[in-house]
């Protein structure tokens, strides 16, 4: 028997329920985290990109990277690790910062 199933055999079909609820909300907050923090860089990177009249295609060869992930990124459906994001702020001439909100009860 796994320790998992030992540890649920101690529980009650309530705090099963309440751990899955918070598993599951835990699980949504990340997902709604990383979709905003895609759509934010996507956005400034795009709106930088305008400012300065740098293409994608200029920005992505000047990076190294696929035009798929450069697509990927630009449209917010990227995951860029944080080396990335900071090459871009270097191409870019930014320095990318990380702004906390409060998560919404």
């Amino acid at each position: 028997m796994s320790v998992l199933k030992d540890i649920e055999s101690m529980m009650t079909a309530d705090e099963i329920a309440q751990n899955e609820k918070k598993y599951l909300l835990e699980t949504a907050h990340l997902r709604e985290a990383k979709e905003a923090l895609a759509k934010s860089l996507a956005e400034y990177v795009s709106s930088v990109m305008r400012e300065k009249n740098i293409s994608q295609n200029e920005l992505r060869r000047e990076l190294g990277m696929s035009s798929s992930t450069m697509t990927d990124i630009v449209n917010g459906r990227g995951n860029p690790t944080i080396e990335t994001i900071s090459r871009f702020g270097l191409m870019l001439g930014v320095i990318p910062r990380l702004v906390w909100d409060k998560l919404e009860e």
